[in-house]
């Protein structure tokens, strides 16, 4: 599905979610909350690193994955998280 989170109704929770440039991650995970099912695994887009975001979200119970990456002819910082709920 490709559409706005606020639209999306599923019956059940998706597996993988992907997002890019919708929120700082803890109001991210509340957007999302609808949409996940506790084996969930959200891929973050993000520029810099969010640190303070990241650790916001960990306290509260999500395992954070970071990985920076290298995008052809582009100087700034990109990175992607792979996010899920601890077990």
């Amino acid at each position: 599905h490709q559409m706005r989170v606020e639209k999306l109704d599923p019956e059940e929770g998706f597996d993988l979610i992907t997002t890019r440039a919708l929120a700082d991650l803890p109001k991210m995970l509340d957007l999302l909350k609808p949409l996940m099912k506790p084996e969930t695994i959200l891929l973050a887009m993000k520029g810099v690193l969010p640190n303070k975001e990241i650790k916001a979200i960990e306290t509260c119970g999500y395992e954070v994955v970071k990985k920076r990456l290298e995008v052809p002819e582009i100087s700034a910082e990109r990175h992607v998280l792979l996010i899920k709920q601890s077990l």
